[in-house]
């Protein structure tokens, strides 16, 4: 999925470039040879588009202002609670899982994402995430990889695991977020997943 609208960046990076070529063209009074004042007016492009691209990569993509023209993706950052579903059972005492309370924090720039969820029992962190956009059939998603570990004292019946987990981002009123998930391990469990920003 594409976290930008590229053509909206493309028209940005060159109207940058046509600026600074500009600028260079008026601040020389005599003239330069043609190669060497392009030259120049490239590298000055390129470090301006580096450094503008990296703050508004860390910083400036979360405004408003750019929403929906430009920025493509919510912002997530943040601390997340809610409950965790799961059709596990215990091997030892044959009892279904009940609800599980987690708490999930969410560390995001425009071009990289990460998880972190918590239970009581265990901690997971995503190893890969992405968007997933698609305007057309009204579908906006986050999947992640994740590897859980469980604490310690519960390994015996709880190993170590990785998992999937795809949640769809519903956007409610006052620019409120809610995420609603289901995700699959490795030892063979499914459950959903409902997280509610703090």
């Amino acid at each position: 999925m594409k976290n930008i609208n590229l053509k909206v960046s493309l028209w940005i990076i060159l109207i940058i470039a046509l600026i600074v070529f500009f600028i260079n063209y008026f601040m020389y009074e005599k003239p330069l040879q043609l190669l060497s004042y392009i030259f120049n007016s490239l590298n000055e492009s390129v470090s301006i588009i580096a450094i503008t691209a990296y703050i508004f990569d860390k910083y400036l993509w979360k405004c408003k202002m750019f929403k929906k023209w430009l920025v493509l993706i919510p912002d997530l950052n943040g601390s997340w609670e809610g409950l965790i579903q799961s059709d596990w059972v215990n091997h030892d005492t044959k009892e279904k899982c009940k609800l599980i309370e987690i708490v999930s924090s969410i560390k995001q720039s425009l071009s990289h994402i990460s998880c972190v969820m918590r239970t009581g029992e265990m901690k997971s962190n995503s190893t890969t995430s992405v968007f997933r956009l698609d305007t057309d059939n009204q579908i906006l998603e986050l999947s992640c990889v994740y590897r859980s570990e469980p604490n310690q004292n519960v390994r015996k019946r709880s190993q170590i695991h990785y998992g999937i987990i795809v949640f769809d981002i519903v956007e409610l009123k006052n620019d409120e977020i809610k995420l609603k998930g289901n995700y699959w391990t490795d030892r063979k469990t499914v459950g959903t997943v409902e997280l509610r920003r703090k």
